[in-house]
């Protein structure tokens, strides 16, 4: 039934981007974004997360107390309000996800019952919190492993487990960066490996010092570390996540992450464009014209890696068909077709 059902959402997609292709017309659809005042609206983008700025205290310590005095669900739904209603919420949600999942676990002390309470509000935060909790709670390395290998098990898009269980190995080693990666090496697939990578880079270069999560493999002096010298297998996913620790350097300037990219060793600027255009995509999601005008700045080769990386983020953010169909038709001819071959790629995260 699930094959019938998926082979149907392909052929709608097909039809729909055939259609697009043949007359051209705007979908009426529109997705809902917060409003936001006049003032904003005539001043650049917000570029990036306040992670350290008393606003995003204050939602999440409203959040997290939702939690402990109620449970996890409501705290989520409350956060799916406060999107609706609040850009800065609506650009910071996933991190705030993310902390509710090891809040609930800090409550219940147990893997199941605050999955319980999972849903996928902002890109499905709250699961990867929840597992980066379990695995901050090992005690060995083959626990991690035994838990590595069954804690996805039964869940429609394993993908976004696998990648939370990236993050959480980061929390199990202390962001032990080469002994996380090894262990992701124990899962039996190389899309379940590759996805478990994509958790291990972000955590790395997501790591906080003052909130106790140090990483020893950054280097402010050349953002790229430790991408250069990683092995082949990792290269990639490296270099996708290493904007994230450049834009943190340099005021989140996506025009100069674009540029800096193009330092890049061969054969991996694309890699580098491709994250830098998913992290504007990320943090400006209700304007996508203004970041394929980014990703227009990329060397003309790497254009397509830009717009590639900003739609495959919407997809994850939206999990939507007819969102991303609506995406798409917004973007310049040269950036459809790129669009829609991003859209195909990913079909599996729908759910229209």
């Amino acid at each position: 039934m699930v094959k019938v059902m998926a082979i149907h959402k392909l052929t709608l997609f097909i039809i729909t981007v055939g259609i697009l292709s043949l007359i051209g017309f705007v979908i009426q659809q529109k997705t809902t974004f917060p409003q936001t005042s006049q003032a904003t609206k005539e001043v650049l983008p917000q570029t990036g997360p306040g992670i350290f700025s008393t606003q995003y205290s204050k939602n999440l310590n409203a959040l997290i107390a939702i939690i402990n005095k109620q449970d996890p669900r409501l705290a989520l739904n409350e956060l799916q309000h406060r999107m609706d209603t609040d850009p800065f919420v609506f650009k910071n949600c996933h991190l705030m996800a993310h902390s509710s999942g090891r809040a609930a676990y800090k409550k219940y002390k147990d893997f199941n019952t605050a999955l319980q309470y999972q849903n996928t509000t902002c890109s499905n935060g709250y699961l990867h919190g929840v597992i980066e909790a379990k695995f901050a709670s090992l005690s060995n390395t083959q626990e991690a492993i035994t838990e590595l290998k069954s804690i996805c098990s039964g869940y429609t898009h394993a993908d976004r487990c696998w990648h939370g269980t990236g993050h959480g190995l980061m929390f199990f080693t202390s962001n032990d960066l080469p002994k996380a990666l090894s262990i992701c090496n124990t899962y039996s697939t190389s899309r379940a490996q590759r996805r478990c990578y994509e958790g291990v880079f972000m955590e790395n270069f997501l790591a906080d010092p003052d909130a106790g999560h140090r990483s020893d493999y950054l280097n402010p002096k050349n953002p790229f570390v430790p991408c250069p010298s990683e092995a082949s297998r990792y290269k990639a996913v490296c270099y996708f996540y290493a904007p994230i620790y450049y834009l943190g350097l340099h005021n989140n300037d996506y025009s100069a992450a674009i540029q800096w990219c193009e330092s890049a060793e061969t054969g991996y600027t694309d890699s580098c464009t491709r994250g830098v255009g998913s992290l504007a995509m990320k943090y400006n999601i209700d304007k996508p014209k203004y970041v394929e005008s980014l990703c227009m700045k990329s060397n003309p080769d790497d254009i397509p890696s830009c717009i590639d990386g900003m739609v495959s983020y919407y997809l994850t953010f939206t999990g939507s068909l007819s969102k991303t169909a609506t995406l798409c038709s917004q973007l310049e001819p040269h950036s459809f077709k790129t669009c829609n071959s991003a859209v195909k790629r990913n079909i599996a995260l729908f759910q229209d």
